[in-house]
């Protein structure tokens, strides 16, 4: 895609995000053609997506379909899926035994559309009615986001065992990504709305956009983001379940260092409920902890370099900001 037909796409998921509530927006995507832009720009469709709903601070189900595509599984707007728990190492969101599934995880807002929910398990995905899964609502740091804890337990004649293990494996990348993504967009949104404040904000007669000290802050931002898209870019291109953990710890990071130093260049402004930016702060800390925190994917990733006894692909920085 060209420049002016990726602006295109951003404008759309802006509007679409903006304009539609949880439980529509799988539909309103799927009846746009965004399956299809995923079939022949998946960077272009998924990117764009999480990076405005980060952007936005938008509380949508968009992950689940970036899950079910990446599993392979077919794309439509009545299947959720329930991710693992908040765990260090995540943790399957469904255990089988004694002919029983037992379910125990988390879902994403818009979940009341869902007459189908696709539970992973170490023998693979299972898919269950709805009706049997019970949902609570998990306010936390981060009420917006509407995430709902998951449980139950269904009867395996009640459930349906599809794909293999190897298929979360893949929609796992593929989430990753997609948070990767979405991180990003809340430390772009954080960077551009620190710059704006700075070149209002005045003391001693000038805007303090000009004290070096808050230039070098913005800088180490735009820094971390830029090297964090230039990892999520090699993510994309080569798909590999590696660079997606990479890009992952790189948005991670990102996000940390946005948040660390915009939020000491706003001053105590950034403190107050009434100003917000401590929402962004908050759904990214809360996106860091889905399907694995940034920390403890690094350590996974050491374990897998050693492993492998070679280094991945180092990312292009050109043109990554």
């Amino acid at each position: 895609m060209d420049r002016d037909e990726l602006d295109l796409v951003r404008a759309s998921m802006r509007e679409v995000l903006a304009a539609t509530e949880p439980s529509r927006l799988p539909a309103e995507l799927l009846a746009g053609g965004w399956a299809e832009l995923v079939d022949s720009d998946p960077a272009a469709a998924m990117g764009i997506l999480a990076d405005e709903q980060g952007r936005s601070l938008t509380a949508a189900p968009s992950l689940d379909l970036v899950l079910l595509h990446g599993a392979g599984r077919q794309i439509d707007a009545e299947t959720a899926v329930v991710l693992p728990p908040l765990h260090h190492r995540p943790l399957p969101s469904g255990r089988l035994g004694d002919g029983r599934l037992c379910i125990d995880g988390l879902v994403l807002a818009g979940h009341e559309r869902a007459s189908t929910f696709v539970v992973v398990t170490e023998a693979g995905l299972v898919a269950v009615p709805a009706g049997s899964v019970d949902l609570e609502r998990i306010d936390g740091s981060d009420p917006d986001l509407g995430l709902c804890r998951a449980s139950g337990v269904v009867a395996l004649a009640t459930a349906a065992i599809g794909e293999p293990p190897s298929a979360w494996t893949n929609a796992q990348s593929a989430g990753r990504r997609f948070l990767a993504s979405e991180q990003l967009g809340l430390a772009g949104r954080m960077l551009d709305d620190t710059v704006a404040y700075v070149l209002e904000r005045r003391q001693f007669g000038r805007p303090i956009a000009a004290f070096q000290s808050v230039k070098h802050r913005l800088a180490d931002v735009r820094v971390a983001i830029g090297a964090a898209r230039a990892g999520l870019a090699t993510a994309w291109d080569d798909g590999s379940e590696l660079s997606a953990i990479a890009a992952k710890c790189l948005a991670g990071r990102a996000h940390r260092v946005a948040a660390t130093h915009c939020h000491q260049v706003h001053g105590g402004i950034a403190f107050t409920v009434e100003h917000g930016f401590h929402r962004l702060i908050r759904r990214g800390q809360l996106l860091d902890s889905l399907l694995g925190r940034a920390d403890d994917l690094v350590v996974e990733l050491g374990r897998e370099l050693l492993r492998g006894g070679r280094l991945p692909r180092t990312p292009e920085l050109q043109g990554a900001s």
